[in-house]
């Protein structure tokens, strides 16, 4: 009787050790399936979104006519928008560029809540190499439209690009001037996530 149970105890535990193995293969596998721009509500727009919803932005806030003629002041145009939802939150920024300069870009930065636009941050950034490490030092700081903080491009730039050593990882083989638009391109290209979703991930 006493070899019976035994016998019993052993194939539940046996049993139970099973379902515990399955249980966290079944949730590796999810971990491993999880695409970055969509675990907990995480939504990245495709191109064709991300252009409409910064059209309804700017058909919806007038002053935003302010932002695109200081770009156009500066000869910079429309190069790219990206974009990123959350619920009833939404990150876009707009990217600009001038015909044949690679050594500033412009970024039109947007908080939405809602349809609301809750803050703002623009303007033309330039970059210089300090040792190993790229860094925004020189700008054309943009109009702030609406804005709940007081971050400058700068510091918007840095926080995106400095906070988890992006510059360096980035960096592969020296160039200079450093080319912001191509840190944007390596920054996707390295972690399959656009420029916006580093943006909302670290610093919204």
């Amino acid at each position: 009787m006493r070899r019976f149970k035994n016998s019993r105890l052993c194939g539940a535990m046996v049993l139970l050790t099973l379902l515990l193995l399955s249980g966290s293969c079944m949730n590796s596998g999810k971990n491993q399936l999880q695409r970055p721009g969509n675990e907990s509500g995480y939504q990245i727009l495709s191109k064709a979104q991300a252009d409409e919803l910064f059209r309804k932005i700017r058909s919806q806030n007038a002053d935003l006519e302010i932002v695109r003629q200081f770009f156009m002041n500066k000869s910079f145009y429309l190069k790219s928008v990206q974009a990123l939802t959350q619920g009833p939150h939404a990150a876009c920024i707009a990217l600009y560029s001038a015909a044949g300069d690679s050594e500033r870009l412009g970024i039109l930065a947007i908080k939405l809540q809602g349809d609301v636009v809750v803050e703002t941050t623009s303007g033309i950034i330039w970059l210089t190499a300090v040792g190993g490490d790229i860094i925004a030092s020189e700008l054309e700081e943009g109009p702030k439209l609406t804005s709940t903080s007081t971050v400058s491009l700068i510091g918007w730039w840095n926080c995106v690009f400095n906070q988890g050593g992006w510059t360096r990882s980035l960096r592969k083989g020296h160039f200079y001037p450093p080319c912001p638009g191509c840190l944007v391109a390596r920054l996707k290209g390295s972690s399959g996530s656009p420029l916006v979703y580093h943006w909302f991930r670290r610093c919204y």
